[in-house]
């Protein structure tokens, strides 16, 4: 729920870039980063929408979303550097590439599934041109967190899908 207010907030706070919109997405990334920090990877979608958005205030909006989204993950620095020292305590699964791919897999119930929506989000992208950046900001937001534990899944341990539910929303 924190993710999709935050994402909410950050559209309201696109149209409108009022001192007190920046505020509530800074408060609500806080939160949502207090509860969950793997939802954090919702933010560069967040930065996307921004860039692909068609005002001319561009940079102006880019660098508010910059420091209100800078200014909660700062403030969650504490919380991550505990949890990082308590890595162990939920111990380590398996770490072969065949868990990342089962995760996607399984988020989307089988690789034809999988395709399928991949292929009709790109459609939808292609064929919204008035809010392409709204389309964009959904369709990272549900493949950005699976894209990034590619790189990084033998470290963070992360390729399970209890991680990965709130990227579930935007198909909603």
């Amino acid at each position: 729920a924190l993710c999709a207010a935050s994402t909410l907030a950050v559209l309201r706070a696109i149209d409108r870039p009022l001192l007190r919109r920046w505020l509530l997405y800074a408060v609500l990334v806080l939160l949502l980063g207090s509860q969950h920090l793997v939802a954090l990877l919702v933010l560069p979608a967040h930065g996307a929408a921004i860039l692909l958005g068609a005002t001319g205030q561009q940079r102006r909006t880019l660098r508010r979303w910059a420091i209100a989204a800078g200014l909660a993950v700062l403030a969650l620095t504490p919380l991550v550097l505990r949890g990082h020292s308590q890595s162990a305590q939920i111990g380590t699964p398996r770490e072969d590439s065949g868990e990342v791919v089962f995760l996607v897999t399984e988020a989307f119930s089988s690789k034809i599934a999988a395709l399928l929506i991949l292929w009709l989000a790109a459609l939808g992208l292609f064929l919204a041109r008035a809010h392409r950046s709204h389309v964009a900001l959904l369709g990272l937001w549900a493949a950005l967190p699976y894209a990034a534990v590619l790189p990084v899944y033998r470290v963070l341990h992360l390729a399970q899908l209890r991680y990965f539910l709130f990227a579930l929303v935007p198909w909603f």
